[in-house]
C-alpha cells in the first residue's frame, strides 16, 4: 500500500522491530540487517528506505524508530501501521501495548493511519478491484428487510433479496449514471435526491446494488468509490491522503466522495468551509454530502460493542462519545457498504479509556465482515493543505 503513496514525491521509510535481549541477540541481528536494504521477501518493485531495530519490547522499538528514522527535513511525519486483527484473543498486556503505540504516534506530533482489511486487496493488479464483500445483516432484519419499498411507500419483504440489501455508492453502475448528488442549501440536508442516501430502496435500486456487488466481487467495477468520512478538522490529512492515492494508477479510476454527519444546524459552517477547501485546492471530491445523524445506536450495536469491550457502555469514561462512534459505525454500513474503500477519522486513544474498549470501537468502524477495506486516520492538527505557485 505504501508504494501507492509515492506520487507525492515524499520518501517512504519501512521499519521492522525485533524483540529480544540486546546482549544475546545483537550479533545475529547485525548479520541479518547490516546492509540496511529491504528484505528479500519485500513486495516486488518496492522502493524506499529501510530501518530495523532490536528492542526489549515492541513499543520501545517503535519509540526508537520515531526518534531515529530519517534525517533533517526527510524525517517521516505520518505513521502507517496495520490493524491488529487478532486482538480479541490477545492478552490485555498485548492490546495495551498496541494502543499505547497509537497514542505515542500522536504525542510525537505525527499523523497516524491504521489500515484494516488490506490483506484482502490484490496488489498484483494494475488497478484496484475491491475484494469480495462479506455481508451480515441478519442482526438488523427489522431494519434491512430486503430494503424494498412499494408504490405506497410501505416496506415490502421480497424473498431472495433479504440478504442482499445495502447502500449503493454514487457514480456509474453498469453503464447507468446517477449523476452528482444535490444538496438542499436551505438546511444542508440530503432530501431523498439520490438512492445513495435513501433507505429503504425501491426494486430497481436494489437490483443495481446487487449487480454492483457481483461486479466488484469479480473485479469488473469501473467506478469504485472511496468514501471519506470527515468527522473533525485534523489539519486536512483525511482529505490529502485519498487525493495522493488517486494520483497513482492503482487508484486512478476511483472516485472520491466526502461525507459528513449532520448532528445540528451549525454544521452548515463546516459545509461551507469544506466546499471552499475543495474548490480552492481543486480536489476531485464529490460533496460534501450530509448524512443525517441518528439519536442513538441500535440496541444490537450496543450489545455487540459490549461483547467486544467486555464491559457495559455506561462503564466507559464518556458514554455519549462512545455512542457517537457506534452511530458512525451504523452509518458506515448503511451508506458506505458498497464503497471500494472507506477513510474514517480515528478516535483519540485517551488514557481514561481501557485498551480493549478502544479496540472495540476500531473494530466497529472497520468490521471486515460487513465493510470494505478501511483506513482509520488522524492528522497531527497542523495544516497539510498549502497553496504554492510554480
Amino acid at each position: 500500500y505504501a508504494q501507492t503513496l509515492k506520487k507525492a514525491h515524499g520518501p517512504i521509510f519501512y521499519a521492522t522491530v525485533h524483540t529480544g535481549d540486546y546482549r544475546t541477540n545483537i550479533r545475529k541481528f547485525h548479520e541479518a540487517h547490516s546492509l540496511g536494504y529491504l528484505p528479500e521477501n519485500a513486495p516486488k518493485n518496492s522502493k524506499g528506505f529501510y530501518e530495523s531495530v532490536l528492542a526489549d519490547n515492541f513499543r520501545s522499538g517503535v519509540q526508537n524508530l520515531f526518534q531515529l528514522v530519517g534525517m533533517g527535513s526527510l524525517r517521516p511525519n505520518t505513521c502507517v501501521i496495520g490493524y491488529k486483527r487478532k486482538w480479541r484473543t490477545d492478552s490485555d498486556e498485548v492490546i495495551t501495548e498496541y494502543v499505547q503505540i497509537l497514542r505515542d504516534t500522536l504525542v510525537m506530533g505525527m499523523g497516524l493511519m491504521v489500515v484494516a482489511g488490506f490483506k484482502r486487496v490484490n496488489w498484483v493488479l494494475d488497478e484496484y478491484a475491491p475484494p469480495p464483500l462479506q455481508h451480515d445483516i441478519d442482526d438488523y432484519s427489522e431494519i434491512y428487510a430486503g430494503g424494498l419499498t412499494t408504490s405506497g411507500g410501505h416496506r415490502a419483504s421480497t424473498p431472495g433479496l433479504g440478504g442482499s440489501s445495502g447502500e449503493m455508492s454514487s457514480g456509474s453502475i453498469g453503464g447507468k449514471s446517477e449523476g452528482r448528488t444535490n444538496i438542499n442549501h436551505d438546511n444542508d440536508h440530503i432530501q431523498n435526491v439520490s438512492p445513495v442516501m435513501s433507505m429503504p430502496r425501491n426494486r430497481e435500486q436494489e437490483e443495481d446494488a446487487i449487480f454492483l456487488s457481483s461486479a466488484w466481487a469479480s473485479g469488473q467495477s469501473k467506478d469504485t468509490v472511496i468514501d471519506v468520512w470527515w468527522m473533525i478538522d485534523d489539519g486536512g490529512l483525511c482529505m490529502l491522503i485519498p487525493y495522493i492515492m488517486k494520483l497513482h494508477k492503482f487508484w486512478g479510476r476511483c472516485k472520491l466522495r466526502m461525507l459528513m454527519v449532520s448532528e445540528e444546524d451549525s454544521i452548515s459552517t463546516d459545509v461551507s468551509t469544506m466546499r471552499s477547501l475543495i474548490d480552492n485546492f481543486r480536489l476531485p471530491y464529490e460533496g460534501p454530502l450530509l448524512v443525517p445523524a441518528k439519536k442513538a445506536p441500535h440496541p444490537k450495536t450496543i450489545q455487540k460493542y459490549e461483547s467486544l469491550a467486555k464491559c457495559k457502555i455506561e462503564e466507559t469514561p464518556r458514554p455519549s462519545v462512545t455512542r457517537k462512534w457506534l452511530i458512525l459505525s451504523e452509518l458506515l454500513f448503511e451508506y458506505s457498504r458498497y464503497s471500494g474503500l472507506n477513510v474514517v477519522t480515528l478516535p483519540i486513544p485517551t488514557k481514561a479509556m481501557s485498551a480493549r474498549s478502544y479496540m472495540a470501537i476500531l473494530e466497529m468502524l472497520s468490521d471486515q465482515d460487513r465493510l470494505p477495506p478501511t483506513i482509520i486516520m488522524r492528522g497531527n492538527g497542523e495544516s497539510t493543505l498549502t497553496f504554492y505557485s510554480e
